[in-house]
């Protein structure tokens, strides 16, 4: 069965006028969903809340770790003599005290089960906040396969949340674990007073953490050209939508030239009345952004030189190659009036172009079948392809050739805006 796991972040406590510290929070009523909590901390709302069975808790020295140490303990294993001495020495620690006095409080919260602290430095410089994200990342030793994780974010330094959002993606991206984030809460004590609404409303932020997932959806779109995350992210709101960007998915993961122009298509047909705000506003900037690449193609060999270049900006040379192959083929057959996708017509107009150069074209029995004119409409595509053709080929059968990788990426960037004056002539 999944763990739950609240990771919560624990401050210093209200400081009075005086400039002095309660070393406590003040007791409040925390209203969750339909239910009421009377409690001074925000974490022990949620650990009753949602039934959680582990706590992680991040703070620095100067935390409350007494309070919470008071707090989270039960009658049996709570000693107050302990709360105190630690305390009064947590009130001797500042931003300047080592971390590795820390030890004191770690033994006192050794008696606590299901907690797990993090003691980290204020990060007032950059060597702090790196160490600071290397503790932070050892959370996910914590962490077993199929948790299920709460954050809390009321209280603490105001950077470290976004922090551990950072290390919330690593965990996600990076760890094999397979974890899963279930909620991010907050308190909000601005408005508990009575003044306002005399109670701490519970928000939650799951929102802020979608959008986060949506962006990492539009990053590999743009990025790699694949949209199955964001298909994903699809499924369960919006079927339609997520079958469409994941056949778009497949067939260009296949590569499959002819299929990719009728998907290209569908992605059309993403809407933003059916999408949510946030999808609406990273889904459809995303598909104009792919959908404009084809603004100007009137017909297939058009489509294909623009697809070649958009899957050569996104670092697919091998796939871009195949495509510019084809591509002059389907510009060969669309000059001589040929139905580009009759696969022996496309063997024709690849065997003009090839035996084109010959210096003895009549002797060739194939090239007798045309015209000297349309032998003289493709030859100009003679040293085009034999160019393209040796990148295809070492891609295609994996041939070793003399060029470097970056010659030949070099090669195939200029190629393609060879064959772009040819196409577009």
């Amino acid at each position: 069965m999944a763990r739950k796991v609240l990771i919560s972040f624990l401050g210093t406590g209200r400081t009075g006028k005086d400039n002095s510290s309660k070393r406590q929070y003040e007791t409040t009523s925390y209203k969750i969903e339909d239910k009421e909590y009377q409690s001074s901390f925000m974490a022990d709302v949620l650990i009753q809340h949602l039934n959680i069975d582990h706590v992680i808790v991040i703070g620095t020295l100067k935390s409350m770790w007494e309070e919470l140490y008071r707090v989270m303990s039960d009658g049996k294993t709570y000693d107050e003599e302990i709360a105190l001495n630690t305390g009064i020495k947590i009130e001797s620690f500042n931003c300047k005290t080592n971390v590795s006095k820390g030890d004191i409080i770690l033994k006192m919260l050794s008696q606590v089960r299901n907690l797990t602290p993090i003691i980290i430095n204020y990060g007032i410089n950059q060597e702090e906040i790196t160490n600071n994200i290397n503790k932070i990342l050892s959370i996910d030793s914590e962490l077993k396969n199929d948790d299920e994780i709460f954050i809390d974010i009321t209280h603490s330094f105001r950077s470290l949340p976004l922090i551990l959002n950072s290390v919330i993606n690593y965990v996600n991206e990076v760890s094999k674990k397979n974890i899963q984030i279930k909620g991010v809460y907050y308190g909000m004590l601005e408005v508990s007073n009575a003044n306002e609404l005399g109670y701490t409303p519970v928000v939650q932020l799951n929102s802020i953490n979608m959008l986060n997932e949506y962006i990492k959806g539009a990053y590999e779109f743009q990025n790699i050209g694949s949209a199955y995350k964001m298909s994903e992210l699809l499924k369960e709101e919006n079927k339609s939508y997520s079958v469409i960007l994941e056949d778009f998915s497949e067939s260009q993961s296949l590569n499959h030239i002819y299929d990719l122009k009728s998907q290209v298509q569908k992605l059309k047909s993403i809407t933003a009345d059916k999408l949510t705000p946030i999808q609406e506003k990273v889904i459809i900037p995303m598909l104009n952004k792919f959908l404009n690449k084809f603004d100007n193609a009137k017909n297939d060999s058009q489509f294909q030189i623009e697809l070649a270049d958009w899957m050569f900006s996104h670092r697919q040379y091998g796939y871009s190659s195949i495509i510019l192959i084809e591509c002059i083929i389907t510009k060969g057959c669309e000059m001589l009036r040929f139905d580009a996708a009759d696969r022996n017509k496309r063997e024709d107009v690849k065997k003009i172009i090839t035996n084109s150069g010959k210096i003895k074209k009549n002797q060739d029995e194939f090239l007798k079948n045309f015209s000297n004119q349309q032998i003289d409409e493709l030859k100009s595509f003679h040293t085009l392809w034999g160019n393209v053709n040796v990148i295809r080929k070492s891609v295609a059968h994996s041939i070793g050739i003399k060029l470097s990788k970056s010659k030949m990426i070099k090669d195939l960037e200029k190629y393609i805006e060879e064959t772009k004056t040819i196409i577009y002539k």
